[in-house]
């Protein structure tokens, strides 16, 4: 890494919010109603950052998919409820600080999630960060498309991307530019290899910078 990174591209999910807490108890509470087994937060982030309904189909196996594009959207209406109710809390610890001061010091922040514009924007102003963004790039069920079209026209070796997922470090390498894994958030230690770099915690990407 011998340019210096201007531009930041995070992953949302797993990465700077811990939003499985709230996606559990929307999906224990709305499968109650519709006979769907309960979950627990390994579960859900297991499968985290694959887009609706590929996420449901992956969270229930086995279960019909008609009844679980029937549910889907009380869950995830209830879950942004709930998100909304924890505030700041659904960030992880250190990553407002973390991106108010990147923020402040000129680089550019992006977002790249595969969850819908709703609950991004649900999730980022409750958090309080949405401010901070250069760009926020959602609701696509395709990241390496939404890092593509974030670093077009642009030297993609100021760019450095952060994520907890395999489809984080696919968007990343598929566009050439370096990749870090947020091991403070949700990424699996089997996943390590995948990543450039492992971040135990956010200030760590200074290290990078």
């Amino acid at each position: 890494m011998k340019t210096p990174k201007k531009s930041i591209i995070f992953d949302m999910d797993g990465t700077l919010s811990d939003t499985a807490k709230a996606t559990t108890v929307a999906c224990n509470k709305i499968g109650q109603q519709f006979g769907t087994p309960n979950v627990n937060e390994s579960d859900v982030r297991s499968v985290m950052g694959y887009a609706d309904p590929e996420f449901f189909y992956r969270l229930y196996p086995g279960q019909p998919h008609e009844l679980l594009n029937k549910i889907r959207y009380e869950v995830n209406e209830l879950e942004d409820k709930m998100i909304s109710k924890l505030g700041k809390s659904i960030l992880f610890p250190g990553v407002e600080e973390l991106l108010t001061d990147l923020s402040e010091k000129g680089y550019n922040l992006y977002i790249a999630s595969t969850g819908s514009k709703y609950h991004v924007h649900t999730t980022l102003t409750a958090g309080g960060i949405e401010h901070l963004f250069t760009g926020i790039h959602c609701g696509e069920p395709v990241k390496i498309k939404m890092v593509s079209d974030i670093i077009e026209g642009h030297d993609k070796d100021k760019y450095l991307m952060v994520g907890d997922m395999h489809k984080d470090s696919e968007a990343a390498k598929a566009n050439g530019i370096f990749v870090l894994g947020a091991a403070f958030g949700y990424l699996d230690l089997d996943d390590y290899p995948l990543f450039d770099a492992i971040l135990k915690t956010p200030d760590d990407l200074y290290n990078y910078l």
